[in-house]
């Protein structure tokens, strides 16, 4: 024990010592303790031991005593405690009553010494928690009331934690967990401390070429931040939002580097290294605003912030706030009144509530970028793993796999570390994409199979002209398809070659990707996908539009209908192409009629390119009886073609005998009628 803690410890009990009446029994209880409490303190009183009190004479005496030992540290240097305490109270700009109560956190652990007399307190004078700390430190009743209240700066700011309500027996007064373990390290200078606190979060390892897909909402929130750190503003919060591995943390980093502003990543791990808690996370944040808080200084970076919000708590769950847990009002405030902007990410925002994102500066979601900016990450990060995947690999993954880059990276790692190639790769992202999916198999990609041929497209429409017509650079883009007709006539690779041929990448969407059992739900992936087009200048195509655009008077509960409405109103006024596919044209509600620039039927082949069908996918002359099957779609001679992987070849009979099948199996007749 330092003497300036000795000195501490006897100013306490010179307090104690007068506040007791020393013809009680508690007298007593505290002259026995005062025997043991410093052992440079010579205290053995003379009495019976059987006695139950102090007799008058010895309890001056015992007063005496402990007034000599104050006089005689009273010019004692402050101790590590002290200076530790000073020096937080410049940084934050404590009160005087404050600091006391800083210095009594840091020494009230134990039983001995000052926690000794604390015990002594709160157990056998059975003191309240308030009243035992204003006798020790001597400050008024009313200072220490307002200095603990939870809206006090010492709690509001993270220095000390109120733990009363799980240790009844104690003060309640815990330092911050982190604070705690830089005492003990000896950190006695700021530049060590803020060290030690809040290590800088690492460069990023992306560009800005990376994030292009954002568009303006990325400059925006640079912007804001410049201006926060310029004008020195509170309470400016971004929050970046978005599927996990799209980018959203390396994104803030990238937007520090722009801005050449530290960037600090709060929370992320106790001091021990080990999973913060909820509690240790919030009064990390609450410590970097004060000690880092000058305003236009630096950014914090708060990740996961779905860990503030208790969704799966007991509390939560049953609607209490006790315990740990902080109420709204606490984060709303924090929010307000930030003197550093803080960079805030999450997963899924529909666990924010509403009232919560009306206080954030900026929400901005980080979508998984498109194939162009893709395969220059792609590329990237294979030079970086030092992997050599051949010629056209990079652009066929990124093309056909549309993962967020974080899984690209953790895939590239496995095939460099297993020293496989490309069919290694696309093992391990397709196994990572399936998890990232709930363990859902993703569908293959729309745009492997075979090329397209326009010839092979029976439709009442001028496909080479329209092709010619939309590669002019001055053709409109504002445009908008529906290709409808029998399964297989090629609607959705007809509208994936006029992508092709307006040199637009595909984002390609079925009913299932985007229907929900959510109220709500389907809305909202109708409107990401137009916005996701938009953001990546894409040519979008919704296959099954007729269960997206089913007819309003025939519907059976009212959110099909607020589906339709959404989906006829982004097709009002998207401004990108994009194309319906339907084998149920019937079913689509009258109004979407008007909304498509080019509505086409694709009916099955007939004549030349019935025998050119044959010819593409057998390889032979077509037999002269293929010419009576009617209904016969590109789609049919498909599937007759993988059946031959496990047939075995056959021969131009067998061959025509498997395609009328294909028609029967729809329903329909395979012959026509008539003369040929």
């Amino acid at each position: 024990m330092s003497r300036h803690e000795q000195l501490h410890l006897f100013q306490a009990a010179q307090r104690v010592a007068r506040f007791l009446p020393p013809s009680r029994g508690l007298a007593l209880r505290f002259s026995e303790w005062m025997e043991d409490a410093d052992p440079d303190f010579e205290w053995e009183p003379d009495r019976d031991r059987s006695s139950r009190r102090v007799e008058r004479s010895e309890w001056n005496d015992l007063n005496r005593r402990i007034d000599t030992q104050v006089t005689r540290l009273a010019r004692a240097r402050p101790d590590h405690a002290a200076r530790f305490a000073e020096m937080l109270a410049r940084m934050i700009g404590l009160t005087t009553t404050e600091t006391s109560l800083l210095v009594l956190a840091l020494r009230s652990d134990g039983r001995q010494g000052l926690g000794g007399l604390i015990d002594f307190l709160l157990d056998d004078c059975h003191m309240p928690r308030v009243q035992a700390i204003a006798l020790i430190t001597g400050l008024p009743l009313s200072a220490v009331r307002r200095a603990l209240a939870p809206t006090g700066r010492m709690q509001a700011s993270g220095l000390l934690e109120d733990s009363s309500h799980i240790h009844r027996q104690q003060l309640g007064l815990e330092l911050s967990s982190r604070l705690a373990t830089a005492f003990a390290k000896g950190v006695n200078s700021e530049k060590a401390l803020l060290s030690a606190l809040f290590p800088r979060a690492p460069a990023p390892e992306t560009t800005c070429d990376d994030f292009t897909h954002l568009g303006a909402g990325g400059d925006l929130a640079q912007r804001l931040l410049r201006a926060a750190l310029s004008g020195k503003r509170r309470g400016v919060n971004i929050l970046l939002y978005g599927a996990p591995g799209t980018g959203k943390t390396e994104f803030c980093k990238l937007l520090a580097r722009r801005l050449d502003a530290p960037l600090f990543a709060i929370g992320e791990a106790d001091p021990d290294g080990d999973e913060p808690s909820r509690g240790e996370r919030m009064s990390d944040l609450l410590l970097a605003q004060r000690l880092l808080g000058r305003p236009g200084s630096a950014l914090l970076l708060f990740d996961e912030m779905d860990d503030l919000l208790d969704r799966n708590s007991f509390a939560a769950i049953f609607g209490l706030r006790r315990g740990t847990g902080r109420s709204k009002i606490h984060l709303h405030r924090i929010l307000e009144t930030n003197p550093l902007p803080v960079l805030w990410t999450i997963n899924d925002i529909s666990d924010c509530d509403p009232a919560l994102l009306r206080r954030m500066s900026l929400s901005l979601e980080i979508r998984a970028p498109g194939p162009k900016v893709r395969e220059r990450v792609w590329r990237r990060l294979a030079e970086r793993e030092r992997l050599d995947l051949g010629e056209g690999a990079v652009r066929r993954l990124a093309r056909d796999v549309a993962v967020p880059p974080a899984l690209v990276s953790g895939a590239l790692r496995v095939t460099r570390l297993t020293g496989g190639g490309e069919d290694d790769l696309t093992l391990a992202i397709e196994a990572a994409a399936k998890a990232l999916d709930g363990g859902r198999r993703r569908p293959p990609s729309p745009t492997k199979g075979a090329p397209f041929d326009a010839e092979l497209i029976e439709a009442d429409l001028n496909i080479p002209a329209l092709v010619t017509r939309l590669r002019d650079a001055d053709a409109d883009r504002a445009v908008s398809f529906c290709f409808h007709g029998l399964p297989g006539t090629g609607k959705s690779a007809l509208a994936r070659h006029l992508a092709e041929a307006m040199e637009l990448p595909v984002i390609q969407k079925r009913a299932s990707d985007l229907l929900s059992k959510w109220v709500g739900g389907s809305e909202r992936n109708i409107a990401r996908a137009f916005e996701q087009a938009c953001d990546e200048e894409a040519f979008l195509i919704f296959d099954e539009a007729d269960s997206l655009l089913g007819d309003r008077s025939r519907a059976a509960h009212g959110h099909e209908i607020i589906q339709v409405n959404e989906m006829l109103t982004w097709m009002e006024s998207h401004p990108l192409p994009f194309a319906c596919t339907t084998n149920l044209a019937a079913r689509l509600d009258p109004a979407t009629l008007r909304r498509f620039t080019l509505r086409a039927e694709l009916r099955p082949l007939g004549g030349a390119r019935l025998t050119r069908a044959f010819e593409t996918w057998f390889a032979r002359p077509a037999p002269e009886d293929l010419l009576a099957i009617e209904g016969l779609t590109p789609g049919d001679f498909s599937v007759v073609a993988r059946r031959l992987v496990l047939l075995g070849p056959r021969g131009a009979e067998d061959l025509v005998e498997l395609l009328r099948e294909e028609v029967r199996a729809k329903g329909m007749k395979a012959s026509r009628v008539g003369f040929h």
